[in-house]
Formats: C-alpha cells, sequence, structure tokens
C-alpha cells in the first residue's frame, strides 16, 4: 500500500512539474510568435489592399479606352 502511495504521489509530482513546463514553453511561443504574426497578417492585408487598389485602377483604364 505504502509502494502504491508512494508512486501516485511521484506521479502527481512529475505531473506537476510537467504542467508547469508546458505552461513556461506556452507563454515564450506565444511571447515570440504572436507579434511574428501579427506583423505578417498586417503585409498581407497590405498587399491585399494594394492589389485591390490597382484592379480598381486597372478596370477605370479599361472603361476609359
Amino acid at each position: 500500500m505504502e509502494d502504491w502511495q508512494y508512486a501516485a504521489t511521484e506521479g502527481f509530482q512529475a505531473f506537476d512539474v510537467l504542467t508547469k513546463e508546458m505552461k513556461k514553453t506556452y507563454k515564450r511561443y506565444k511571447q515570440e510568435v504572436e507579434p511574428e504574426v501579427a506583423s505578417i497578417q498586417e503585409q498581407v492585408k497590405e498587399i491585399s489592399d494594394s492589389i485591390s487598389q490597382l484592379n480598381k485602377q486597372i478596370k477605370k483604364e479599361t472603361r476609359r479606352s
């Protein structure tokens, strides 16, 4: 019985350590990756807006011809 309780206690402690490490890793990931994702999204939006403007300009030029 004592061996089982010891094993269960060790298991819970190991799980607790693993959980804390995973939280640290996730937090670090968010700090490092989210700004990059936001930057990429902004660049994609700017490119999309530019393409939209070019399409409008092309349509205007085509109507004039």
